[in-house]
Parts: C-alpha cells; structure tokens; sequence
C-alpha cells in the first residue's frame, strides 16, 4: 500500500467571479463583500464546504467569509475588513454595511460623533479586533460606555481581550457579599 500524501488534499472549487461596483460578488446565488477596493475587478473564489476563500488573480488573499446555504437576503462580510475604510472616511458611517453589526450604545455614541473623532475611535475598534475579534472589540466598547467611561484604545483593547477570553460581565468578582459581611460587622 502506498503511503499517503506529505500534504493534505483540499477539497476545494476555484472559480472565476467578477465584483460589482461595490465590491460585491454572487456565488451560488449568495453575496460575499470583498470590499471598495475590488470593484469591477475579476477575483478567484475557492468555494470549500464551510467558507469561500476570495483571492485577487495574483492570488494574493482578500478575505475568507462563512459559506451561506441556499439564498440568503444578506450579505457575507468580514466586519474586520471595512473598518479600515469607515477610520479613513468616517462619514460613511451612516451607509456602512457593518452599522447594524454594533451593539446599540456603540451605535449611538458613533452616530452622536463629529467625523474626525469617529474615525479615530473606529479605528481604536480596530486595532482592539485585529487582537480579539470584531464582536469582542465592539461589545467592548459597549461595556466601557456602560461603566461610565470615555472609550479610549488602551480601555478598548483591554475590555476585548478580557471579552475575546470568555469573561463577561457574569464572571466578574460579586462584591456584594463583602458589602454584606461588612454590614453585619458594623451592627454587632
């Protein structure tokens, strides 16, 4: 019997698609973004069972999205990928697909912001979910909006490591217990 071979076989479909004008482009009757910089360009996608790999006929690796199943009214993104873009023109913000991917109290203090000090804090969003993760960074935000706190990129960074980990609010020290304790202290 022969042995098998030194590298593993990739059960993958190379495809030749072409991105609209926004940068979008239609495999398997669903929509995956690559982004503004791709548009009108050819690409090549590697359709695998679980995600679609988006190269440049370079092969030079664009971004790889979650495989959508039967026909999906939304469109695959990768968040990561667009916030580069909204820190560098923030007054896309209000048009931006990934809007409605923040928790609602980010949301709203991105729309309360003048331009300039938008693209600065989503650019701190950025830099905090090239580390953690995009939803851990944006909930992040969230909860330093909730402590009281103005969101900076050192807090922003932080709060979504601690998030990315599995340490939400939950697992936070109950305090309450000592509170407790020294109360009935204090009355004997």
């Amino acid at each position: 019997m022969l042995p098998l071979p030194p590298s593993m076989f990739d059960a993958c479909d190379w495809r030749g698609v072409k991105a609209d004008r926004t940068g979008t482009v239609t495999i398997d009757s669903n929509r995956y973004l690559t982004g503004p910089k791709w548009h009108s360009m050819r690409l090549m996608a590697g359709v695998r069972a679980l995600r679609v790999e988006l190269r440049s006929m370079d092969g030079e690796p664009i971004v790889t999205l979650e495989r959508r199943w039967g026909r999906s009214p939304d469109t695959a993104t990768d968040p990561l990928s667009l916030l580069a873009i909204i820190a560098r023109k923030p007054r896309s913000w209000g048009e931006s697909p990934i809007r409605s991917e923040f928790p609602e109290e980010t949301r709203a203090l991105l729309d309360r912001m003048e331009p300039r000090e938008r693209g600065l804090l989503v650019d701190d969003i950025r830099h905090a979910a090239v580390a953690s993760g995009f939803h851990a960074a944006a909930m992040a935000v969230a909860e330093i909006i909730a402590a009281g706190r103005r969101p900076d990129r050192a807090a922003i960074d932080q709060t979504a490591r601690r998030l990315a980990q599995g340490d939400g609010p939950e697992s936070r020290a109950r305090l309450d217990t000592y509170s407790r304790f020294m109360r009935e202290d204090g009355d004997e």
